[in-house]
């Protein structure tokens, strides 16, 4: 067994050991597998040594922020937001067209409810939100007055205010019966409306211009002209506009100057007019912004936009000057200076305590005033509000709390959000390197910030995280002190097998709110009593009862050899000592195994198989066709289709093939760490706790959204267990239970399937408590065993000489 080397890694984030030298980075060993993953796993030990190197230099010692600064980020990018929703007498809305006129402000909005109204109203209103005026425009009542039909289907796409009118673009979809066939149209049609909604005339736009059977293209946008007319902006396979002046005449199809409306591009309505198109090159590599004026059929400078595709990219867009843009993304608003390479932040949503994905519809009013529409997370509707800038002087001083990640979703952000709502002591800021990094350098910023001495108070933890690092150098506080100084947490009881997986040297410093079990399953009239079992045995056990696989078929050498090292990569490589361990008639047998599958899906897979396979799929178990199937524990809900479903009879967890202990691993989707240098422990322990309560763990009104996962509190998981013993039921308005059947279908038929015994509801949550062992995710680990195994499966190596027997 080889031990640590003494040799140097450069490794992927370009974060040295030190007196380290770039230069001695390189692969120095190539002779076997044992070496080359033996100088992964030293690499691993050593990645962030840079935070205990002891000597900053002047740079980094520039670059750490006090907390007067970090207080200070917490209180910048503030908008207070003005919500108007409660002015219009419907809830759920769509945002058509929103404009500055004459000092005010005017918005057209439409119904947006499948089952309601088809309806739409032009609102006007001060810049401040004051006098707030609605008109409602009635479609229905004035579509089907000349007799159109009303049996076809009706909806209202786009709208626009064009000097005193006010235009709605309908689509009235329909079947019709040509011989024997039912052929399917959408025919749009133009409604006009004065300002008062009165109903001025309709035209029908004859979409055969552009639309038939040599290329097909569609209705983008629809804009107003200065004569009050409209234009409607046609992208796709033809490029171009119909006009349809005040009158109702619609001109033929106008082609645009340029064929920059055939690239496939985003349009949105320009706030000097016209629209604004913004479009890739064929390899989606650069990204570009063009305006087009319809009235001239000329369109502006082309601008390079370089920050497109750089962190969370750019949704909806408006111009401030010729030269730059105002933009939303998931993080906030930016404008843009054409040929920069950076942005300025304008508006931060969890600073502003907003809940939302992104802002659409921006206009700005001023140099600090902008109109927008926000999706409130909290309803899903679509809400028009003003915002307004707020001085950092006129924000509440709060103790601040970083919290930061490579990526940071936005059930997280939601959370932040209700939690600064509700804390007069603390607020959390949000650094999310994933939001303002180049893809691919994420964790290299977020390593740079550590090395610099800019500890995040909470670290959001993905498999990135080079966690065992954090660890040695101390960078972590535990979150077993802290759940036991807790007289809450303390009390309760959770999966502790699952914090077990996840301590270092005893100690866990990842707090974990929910959690998954991966395991390989087979009927138990084959396997029996087995609680794991080796590759050897299940070859053995699938000949001697008739099966042609073990495992379920499909997958190609590397998804198996990535499968089987999720499962057992711990096994061979120790990351802790640096020890690794290929060299056992296991990992032979999984290379032996992994070269009958194809190299490639479309080289291995013919037609026949996969008709083979999809009509087998349900089956196969049962059947006995296949050993072991692979069940992913995330909801015990579905547990009785997943066992009595696929087997036909009670189930053993026996897990994915292997000698040292369980075959099943835990994996967590989500997980965070607290900074032992924090000053603020206090306020993130606040904050993380309520991550393990029972609101959180529970979450049956779905506030923290469809969490994935099982709770890490022991009780919820055993009650929803314990359901599985009796069929399952809905409640009516009178409170009864209606009860109903689980049903398995195997393409032949459809199976009512037992509930479980309770037996198998004691088995099952036995099998859960009693995994402890972590999925392993190494990618650089993972190249190495591909790129080895390679040699065997070409012949030129043997499964000994690849595993270093």
């Amino acid at each position: 067994m080889l031990s640590l080397l003494p040799v140097t890694w450069y490794n992927k984030t370009k974060l040295l050991t030190c007196g380290s030298n770039p230069a001695e980075g390189r692969w120095i060993m190539k002779k076997s597998i044992f070496k080359r993953i033996t100088i992964v796993a030293l690499a691993l030990l050593t990645a962030t040594t840079m935070v205990s190197c002891g000597k900053k230099n002047k740079e980094d010692q520039e670059n750490v922020l006090t907390p007067e600064q970090i207080a200070q980020t917490a209180k910048e990018y503030i908008y207070h937001m003005q919500d108007l929703a409660g002015n219009i007498p419907i809830k759920d809305i769509s945002v058509f067209d929103v404009q500055k006129k004459d000092g005010n402000m005017e918005l057209l909005v439409n119904n947006a409810s499948y089952d309601g109204k088809k309806e739409a109203y032009y609102c006007s209103f001060k810049s401040d939100g004051s006098d707030f005026s609605t008109v409602r425009l009635d479609v229905d009542k004035y579509f089907y007055a000349d007799g159109t039909e009303e049996d076809d289907y009706l909806s209202v796409d786009k709208g626009v205010l064009s000097g005193d009118k006010v235009y709605l673009l309908c689509e009235l979809e329909s079947t019709v019966q040509d011989g024997d066939d039912w052929i399917y149209q959408a025919t749009p049609y133009i409604l006009c409306y004065d300002k008062k909604g009165g109903f001025l005339w309709k035209t029908k736009i004859d979409s055969s211009i552009y639309r038939n059977d040599e290329f097909y293209a569609g209705l983008s946008q629809i804009v107003a002209m200065s004569d009050g007319g409209v234009a409607l902006i046609i992208t796709g396979g033809k490029g171009g506009m119909i006009r349809v002046d005040d009158k109702g005449t619609a001109s033929g199809f106008v082609s645009a100057s340029k064929d920059y409306l055939t690239r496939d591009p985003e349009v949105s309505r320009s706030a000097k007019g016209g629209v604004l198109v913004k479009y890739y090159n064929d390899d989606w590599s650069k990204c570009y912004l063009v305006t087009f004026d319809p009235e001239k059929n000329t369109f502006g400078q082309e601008h390079e936009v370089t920050i497109c595709g750089v962190g969370a990219g750019i949704n909806d867009v408006t111009e401030i000057s010729d030269q730059e843009i105002m933009y939303s993304n998931m993080d906030g608003i930016y404008s843009y200076k054409f040929g920069d390479a950076k942005v300025t932040k304008r508006m931060d949503y969890v600073n502003s305590d907003i809940d939302t994905y992104s802002l659409g519809n921006l206009l700005v009013i001023d140099a600090e005033h902008f109109f927008a529409t926000y999706e409130d997370r909290s309803d899903y509707f679509v809400h028009p509000a003003l915002f307004s800038y707020v001085n950092p002087k006129d924000v509440k001083d709060k103790k601040t709390i970083v919290l930061a990640g490579t990526y940071v979703d936005m059930d997280e952000r939601s959370n932040v959000i209700r939690f600064n709502r509700n804390s007069d002591e603390y607020r959390i800021t949000i650094r999310d390197y994933g939001a303002s990094s180049e893809e691919g350098q994420e964790l290299t910023r977020l390593n740079n910030d550590i090395l610099a001495g800019n500890v995040p108070d909470i670290l959001l933890v993905n498999s990135s995280i080079p966690l065992d690092s954090y660890v040695e150098k101390g960078l972590l506080a535990s979150v077993d002190d802290l759940m036991k100084k807790d007289p809450e947490i303390s009390k309760q009881e959770y999966f502790d097998n699952v914090f077990e997986a996840y301590r270092k040297n005893g100690t866990l410093y990842l707090l974990i709110p929910r959690f998954g079990v991966q395991t390989y399953a087979g009927k138990k009239s084959i396997l029996g009593s087995r609680t794991g079992i080796t590759m050897e045995e299940a070859l053995k056990v699938a000949s001697s009862n008739g099966c042609k696989n073990v495992f379920d078929g499909g997958k190609t050498r590397e998804e198996f050899m990535r499968l089987m090292m999720g499962f057992c990569g711990s096994d061979f490589v120790d990351e802790k000592s640096g020890k690794v361990s290929f060299d056992s008639q296991l990992f032979i047998d999984f290379l032996e195994y992994a070269k009958k599958l194809p190299e490639k899906e479309e080289s291995g897979y013919d037609e026949e198989y996969w008709t083979e396979y999809y009509m087998n799929y349900y089956t196969q178990y049962r059947q006995n066709k296949t050993l072991l199937f692979d069940l992913r524990i995330y909801d015990v809900d579905n547990m009785v289709t997943m066992i009595h479903g696929m087997f036909g009879e009670e189930g053993a967890y026996v897990g994915f093939p292997t000698e040292k202990g369980t075959g099943s691993v835990i994996e967590i989707p989500t997980s965070y760490a607290i900074s032992a240098k924090s000053e603020n422990i206090d306020g993130a322990w606040k904050y993380l706790r309520e991550y393990l309560l029972e609101d959180y763990q529970e979450n049956e009104d779905r506030k923290y959204g469809y969490l994935y996962g099982l709770p890490v509190m022991k009780k919820f998981v055993a009650t929803q267990i314990q359901s599985l013993t009796e069929r399952p039921y809905w409640m009516d308005e009178e409170g009864n239970k209606e009860y109903y059947d689980v049903t398995f279908y195997t393409g032949e038929e459809e199976l009512v399937l037992d509930p479980f015994s309770q037996k198998e509801a004691d088995a099952l949550l036995q099998f859960i408590s009693s995994v402890k062992k972590p999925i392993y995710d190494n990618e650089d680990v993972m190249k190495i065993v591909m790129e080895e195994a390679g040699a065997f499966f070409a012949g030129s190596k043997s499964a000994k000489e690849v595993a270093g027997t």
